[in-house]
């Protein structure tokens, strides 16, 4: 099984993969036959929260999901989330209660906003895909796939589209509609990057920062906390501060999401209760990312999974 768009006349032996889907594994390729690597736990933790009664206990219409997305939706997305690395348990959840704010519970491929004018992306650059990409960050996804396989089927669309954007930070216009390529074509694999490939989270490592997308900052930090009692409600927090944008400095976040002892309070009215001495950081310090009472809903389900 390829990645989507991914050209199928030739085998990439290091990439290419068959699903058990039953026997929670993988068969590789090689050379001298096929050896099957036993991944059973990883696969487990998948087929554990990737399927259809936890989409449904999240609230989400499957119908409707498969009828936007196609009826193998959630198959493929558990094979995407398996070969972009996406399996320590609490990345999985938090990545999954993610999706229903940003795809409107399954139910959007395209973003429907009429009014750009409060943002910095076009039309032709509207949210796609589950995870609703917009902007240059669509830009960023093309560049990995020609990155990825430069002889992939179908480069010179994905050229077309990375071509044209503007060299503007500031002008994400494009004269192809890139959304509508990823929504066609990428809805699942693009959302699936982003949370494994793009590096959008800083992590303050002792000796330094270090970029790094969200899954490897999740797994990071709640590898870290698992010796000790906290509030993963706040690392969820954090990263939908990264998916949604956010008015806090990295440090501050990273103090947020690794915080066990409650110092940092998400209060009723959408705010936070800020430590003595611990400086604002601008005219919305307080605020908690859009759509948080969604993205909460989600993850106490998923927390309830993760927990009982």
């Amino acid at each position: 099984m390829n990645k989507e768009g991914q050209d199928e006349e030739e085998l990439d032996k290091e990439k290419s993969y068959m699903v058990c889907l039953t026997g929670c594994g993988i068969i590789y390729f090689v050379d001298s036959g096929q050896i099957i690597k036993d991944f059973a736990e990883d696969f487990a933790t998948l087929n554990r929260y990737v399927n259809e009664e936890i989409f449904e206990k999240m609230g989400w219409n499957v119908e409707n999901f498969k009828a936007t997305y196609g009826v193998d939706v959630i198959e493929k997305l558990k094979e995407c989330m398996y070969q972009y690395g996406i399996t320590n348990r609490y990345s999985i959840c938090m990545f999954l209660a993610t999706l229903g704010t940003e795809s409107g519970d399954g139910t959007k491929l395209l973003e429907d906003r009429t009014d750009f004018s409060a943002v910095t992306y076009e039309p032709h650059t509207r949210g796609a895909g589950l995870m609703q990409l917009t902007g240059l960050v669509q830009k960023a996804f093309f560049e990995y796939l020609l990155a990825e396989n430069p002889n992939r089927k179908d480069k010179d669309d994905l050229n077309d589209m990375k071509n044209g954007f503007s060299t503007s930070q500031n002008n994400c216009d494009n004269s192809e509609d890139s959304a509508d390529y990823i929504a066609k074509n990428y809805a699942i694999e693009s959302a699936v990057w982003y949370w494994a490939s793009y590096n959008k989270c800083t992590y303050d490592t002792g000796n330094g920062n270090q970029e790094m997308p969200l899954n490897e900052y999740i797994s990071t930090i709640t590898k870290k906390e698992e010796q000790q009692e906290v509030d993963y409600k706040n690392v969820f927090l954090v990263s939908q501060y990264y998916v949604n944008g956010s008015p806090w400095k990295p440090e501050r976040l990273q103090k947020i999401a690794e915080c066990a002892d409650g110092t940092y309070n998400i209060g009723n009215n959408l705010t936070f209760t800020l430590p003595q001495g611990d400086p604002d950081a601008g005219f919305h310090f307080g605020d908690l990312p859009n759509g948080w009472n969604e993205r909460a809903q989600d993850w106490q389900e998923m927390e309830y999974e993760l927990f009982g």
